[in-house]
């Protein structure tokens, strides 16, 4: 993905970051500045001249890695103007280019399981028995 980030904190730093990965509910990406937990983010997805997307997201949690960039996950909490549009319907185009190999397999189903008939309702015995089990002669 060749989309960058610039992110703004709440001190009015800003700094160019590199995305790792995005979806429609968060984003995740590296930072060699540090970041905590619940930290929210002024954040411009620049997708190409023509197309940015300004939005807000709060730090969820920062990755282990062993590169001199932290890597850290956020959920977007508010989009400017028609932003979250804008994501869904990129993020949907960049996923029709991609090769047919590169998509994760849908998970499989089990098969539905057969229905099983389910016993009749249960019947009077048509036959009156008395309390020894024999039968009981009925008289007319």
């Amino acid at each position: 993905m060749d989309w960058t980030l610039e992110l703004t904190n709440r001190a009015g730093d800003s700094s160019h970051s590199k995305i790792v990965n995005v979806s429609e509910t968060g984003i995740l990406f590296m930072s060699p500045h540090p970041f905590r937990s619940n930290d929210m983010l002024g954040m411009v997805i620049v997708v190409r001249t023509t197309c940015q997307i300004r939005c807000v997201a709060r730090v969820v949690r920062e990755l282990p890695g062993s590169s001199r960039f932290a890597t850290y996950a956020a959920e977007f909490v508010r989009f400017a103007d028609d932003g979250q549009r804008v994501l869904r319907e990129t993020l949907a185009e960049a996923i029709k280019r991609l090769p047919a190999e590169a998509l994760p397999e849908s998970p499989k189903r089990p098969a539905p399981k057969p229905a099983v008939a389910s016993p009749p309702p249960s019947q009077p015995d048509p036959l009156p028995r008395s309390n020894n089990s024999g039968p009981v002669v009925i008289r007319r």
